[in-house]
């Protein structure tokens, strides 16, 4: 999973538990990317990472977030199926319509994923295939995707 830091964005992202997502540097840039580990995962079990992703809107207007399936590097199409992104109430927001969005509450409105990972019922599912993950923000006012 891999974000570009920008204090100024609509959106800021943080992960807090290293073991699943860890944040490193793009270029000169002191902070920049959350990227998703693949360790020490059972292979036979699925993986709840409790927790482990808050996604926070700066912005002025509430604000609908998903992850957009279509649209990230995701060549296995892994992300819905052996990966997900699930909300506080455990609801997957990972669609390609945007009908699975929570909502984040203007000026400092917050959520808390969890990522889940099913080698269970996806036991050959490599996640190092996983490049990026789009998450999808919508304002109100707009009938298009920001970023």
């Amino acid at each position: 999973m891999e974000t570009t830091g920008d204090a100024s964005a609509l959106l800021q992202f943080s992960g807090n538990e290293p073991e699943i997502i860890a944040t490193e540097s793009t270029g000169s840039a002191p902070s920049g990317a959350i990227t998703l580990e693949q360790t020490t995962l059972n292979e036979e079990a699925t993986t709840t990472y409790d927790a482990v992703l808050t996604v926070t809107n700066q912005g002025e207007k509430n604000v609908a977030l998903s992850v957009d399936k279509s649209q990230g590097a995701d060549p296995n199409r892994l992300v819905g199926t052996a990966l997900d992104i699930r909300d506080s109430t455990g609801d997957s927001i990972v669609d390609d319509n945007s009908t699975a969005v929570v909502t984040l509450g203007a000026n400092g409105g917050s959520e808390t994923f969890s990522v889940v990972i099913d080698l269970r019922n996806y036991p050959t599912a490599d996640m190092s295939s996983i490049d990026s993950i789009v998450f999808a923000a919508r304002i109100e006012d707009l009938p298009t995707y920001v970023s």
